[in-house]
């Protein structure tokens, strides 16, 4: 996971009308205590319009995990979740209906990190849930899980190499928030580990054996090209980039 960078993005039309148009209907089932995954107008939230824009932002590739997905394979979704919100202790809490078409509040995530992730949304110890209809960005509410459009997920998460088998991902600096994310989403499940393996074994050891012998050479030609092929496999455009940004970080000693 790495940073999404919103703020050349800007939330399509049809979605903030259409959102408009249709919150005081969920205002009153949420009122009446009524309110179902099934009263939500996926066709607002979830039209080619803002799955575009999504992906776009994204660069093709799932909020959280990182792997590039198709568009039209992909979910979106709602960082704080519409319907309800497991807390800590499996503890279920009415969901933040009001921010279901708030394109601050989706994602274009893959199937798996969407599934897993589902409705869990618990919060670091002695913050407040927010209130209905209070603004995620002018009310403090922490998450355990990173929100990658509005902080930096580096802060929290990196990779180690474990001898015999690879770069697993892992908490930065013991971090809370990096551990829990990992678990929530499940970023350590072998699926993903054998996705990273593969592109590090074909993307990434090929450029740190290139650097190893090129240093030898003192080749500052060779090496000149090797960084650049480097920042391009760390910039957020490719896919596994937090993997890249660790493995390849030898480059600039």
């Amino acid at each position: 996971m790495i940073r999404v960078n919103r703020s050349d993005t800007p939330c399509p039309e049809e979605l903030r009308t259409e959102g408009e148009r249709d919150l005081p209907r969920l205002r009153s089932l949420a009122a009446a205590g009524v309110l179902k995954s099934r009263d939500f107008q996926g066709n607002i939230y979830g039209s080619l319009a803002v799955k575009t824009c999504l992906w776009e932002m994204q660069n093709g590739k799932c909020c959280y995990c990182e792997r590039e997905y198709e568009r039209k394979y992909s979910d979106v979704e709602h960082f704080r979740p519409k319907t309800e919100a497991i807390r800590e202790g499996r503890v279920k809490t009415l969901g933040y209906w009001w921010l279901a078409y708030r394109f601050d509040n989706l994602y274009f995530g893959c199937l798996v990190c969407n599934r897993v992730k589902g409705a869990k949304f618990p919060l670091v110890a002695g913050s407040r849930a927010l209130a209905a209809e209070e603004d995620p960005r002018q009310v403090q509410e922490l998450p355990l899980l990173i929100d990658p459009g509005f902080e930096d997920p580096e802060h929290h998460l990196t990779f180690v190499w474990i001898p015999g088998r690879g770069y697993e991902i892992a908490p930065r600096s013991g971090s809370d928030r990096g551990r829990r994310t990992i678990e929530i989403l499940e970023l350590d499940r072998d699926d993903l580990f054998e996705l990273r393996r593969a592109y590090y074994l074909r993307h990434l050891q090929p450029l740190l054996e290139r650097l190893a012998k090129a240093r030898q050479r003192n080749d500052e030609e060779a090496l000149a090209e090797i960084r650049r092929e480097a920042r391009a496999l760390q910039s957020a455009e490719s896919p596994f980039a937090l993997l890249a940004r660790v493995a390849l970080q030898d480059l600039w000693p």
